[in-house]
């Protein structure tokens, strides 16, 4: 099992990157040796079963944009087009032509009351959008734009680690305490725009612990986040900020396009708000489907300059709502647009791996045990990305606990269960997920669109476990998540005990691993995870932080739960009896009300609530 892993986990491998086929393709090649050599048979007549991801969109025909203005007596004038280089296509638009009058919608949002109990923001409260076109602010009000924050946070970071490489050299403590202070100060003054005008708590500016540490970059965002959601006022579910949750409200509403602008207020930094760079197609993100209606997104700059709200510009409209957090939603009157969006995705063909050991009289159900194999590949190709404090490593994001570890568990499965002689009644599925880091798209196309042949031509998938991150046991011990999807779950989970093993069971089902693109298909699932560490998404996460024995005792717990389930042991589906037990973000034992018990662990012993 190790063995396989670290092979996975090897330089060579490149970080296992879906889209970096090379690397994909001979992390794939691997497992298939590794189940032919065990004389574990295919699904079909090869291992390796490709489906498409989309990695890109182009342009059938350029894209445009006409502005009609107000004329006398309140008639539009004769349109306009927007030069080409002030206005894209968003990634995800539909395709198609939409005209209509434009009306601002502000940031297109609905907000929670804030703590303070105040009325809810929505800005599309007795706006009528039927056949209009909606110009939308993007992100969210009184907001900075995450990546220029994490840019601007990283460079200051960077700057940060060369201002105190002497104190550092000289064990300065009281030096590298004072430096750590004055960065938080200037952080501090960076942000007070979207703090209005409240001081970030004083916390903030204190020196850590260890005055030799380096910057924590993501832990500064937690605390900004933080803080501002403890200011007065509504308050906003980052997830409304995504441009597709905006643009189906806008759709639903009436809307027949959208023009999105990221307004100056929400940059970080003067040189990213003069840059102002449009989205760029080639960059788009990978596996992205078109949405309903098409999007367009404008420069600021020329926003501001085409369109007026009572006399006042886009960025006045923008510091009125983030000052205020009041909408300034209101028709144009005379003011029409007119868009044309035709894209094309671009695809490519990506390797899922899956075996499996037929059944008997119940061939026909089928057992899915599941790891993803891919990660997120190198510095320079695919999302690795090194920080302050990696310096030392290589620039490749290795994965051996995400997720070479539950990738190597699945096939050490296979071949315990195939040397062992079980003849399961139902067919186990050993199954290899890529394209979980881009967006669970392997575990999507077995789950929705499983090939042609046996046992799924006839078969139906009847329970899924899920492996992923089960390579770093230590006193936090094993959570297994999803006992909620079936009520034969726990009684068969105490039926074959814990191994010894501390274990923690939670009823929800996170929807940041493969094991959610079963449950959406109304399939009992189960996670088993060993909780995040330091070291997750950077080069860090190599073979030597690995526990073996640790991963010894979870695979023989799997492996008497897959004998158990081929055996036939009946798992019936059950809808969550509370939405915070269904599908939701966090991940086992970060809501204490979901956590169905613990084994061996202390009452404070939960996971952290970030994501995989």
């Amino acid at each position: 099992m190790l063995g396989l892993l670290g092979a996975l986990a090897d330089d060579a491998l490149g970080g296992r990157y879906t889209l970096a086929s090379q690397d994909i393709d001979r992390a794939a090649e691997m497992l298939a040796t590794a189940y032919r050599e065990a004389g574990i048979a295919p699904v079909g007549e090869h291992h390796r079963v490709t489906y498409p991801v989309i990695t890109g969109v182009r342009e059938r025909v350029p894209t445009s944009l006409a502005i009609g203005g107000p004329a006398r007596g309140g008639q539009a004038g004769a349109p306009v087009e927007v030069p080409r280089t002030a206005v894209v296509a968003r990634s995800a638009s539909g395709s198609g032509t939409a005209s209509g009058e434009v009306v601002f919608v502000g940031y297109g949002v609905r907000s929670k009351p804030g703590p303070d109990g105040t009325s809810v923001y929505d800005d599309l409260a007795g706006i009528d959008l039927r056949g209009k076109i909606a110009l939308c602010l993007d992100e969210l009000p009184a907001t900075p734009e995450l990546a220029s924050m994490f840019n601007v946070l990283r460079a200051k970071a960077e700057a940060f680690e060369t201002k105190v490489a002497g104190l550092r050299a000289k064990k300065d403590a009281k030096g590298m305490a004072r430096a750590h202070v004055a960065l938080r100060k200037d952080i501090a003054r960076t942000f007070a725009p979207w703090m209005r005008g409240r001081s970030l708590p004083r916390a903030f500016t204190a020196a850590p612990a260890d005055p030799f540490a380096t910057v924590d970059v993501r832990g500064i965002v937690d605390a900004l986040t933080e803080a501002s959601e403890a200011l007065p006022g509504p308050q906003f579910d980052s997830r409304s900020a995504r441009i597709r949750v905006k643009i189906d409200r806008l759709a639903e509403a009436g809307a027949t396009g959208v023009i999105v602008v990221q307004g100056p207020r929400t940059y970080v930094g003067d040189e990213a708000r003069q840059k102002a760079v449009l989205p760029d197609l080639a960059k788009s993100r990978p596996g992205i489907e078109p949405m309903k209606i098409p999007v367009v997104q404008m420069s600021w700059r020329e926003a501001d300059a085409r369109f007026r709200v009572g006399g006042r510009n886009l960025s006045t409209l923008q510091a009125a709502i983030d000052r205020k957090l009041v909408p300034q939603s209101a028709t144009l009157p005379g003011t029409t647009a007119t868009i044309t969006v035709a894209l094309e995705p671009t695809t490519v063909q990506v390797p899922n791996v899956l075996a499996q050991i037929p059944g008997s009289d119940k061939k026909d159900e089928i057992v899915v045990i599941g790891a993803h194999f891919d990660h997120i590949g190198r510095d320079g190709n695919g999302q690795c990305h090194t920080a302050p404090g990696d310096a030392e490593k290589d620039g490749i994001c290795n994965g051996a606990d995400d997720n070479a570890s539950g990738t190597a568990m699945v096939v050490e499965a296979a071949r315990a269960l195939a040397a062992a002689g079980v003849k399961p009644r139902r067919t186990l599925v050993f199954a290899h997920f890529s394209g979980e880091e881009i967006g669970l798209h392997g575990s999507k196309a077995l789950a929705e669109s499983p090939p042609k042949v046996g046992p799924f031509a006839r078969g139906k998938v009847v329970a899924m476990v899920n492996l992923d991150m089960v390579g770093r046991l230590d006193d936090r011990g094993l959570a297994i998540g999803g006992v909620g999807s079936s009520p034969a779950w726990m009684p068969l989970l105490d039926e074959i005990g814990p191994h010894g093993l501390p274990v923690l069971y939670d009823r929800a089902i996170t929807t940041r691993s493969d094991h959610a693109s079963f449950y959406r298909k109304q399939v009992p699932v189960l996670f088993f995870f060993t909780h995040l560490h330091d070291d997750y998404h950077r080069p860090a996460d190599e073979t030597p932080a690995i526990n073996g024995e640790g991963m010894t005792k979870i695979a023989a717990l799997v492996v008497d739960l897959l004998a158990k389930l081929g055996d036939g042991r009946e798992v019936p589906f059950a809808e969550p009896k509370h939405p915070s037990e269904g599908l939701v973000g966090a991940l086992p034992g970060s809501n204490p009300a979901t956590v169905e018990k613990r084994v061996g662990l202390a009452a404070t012993k939960d996971a952290a609530a970030t994501g995989i």
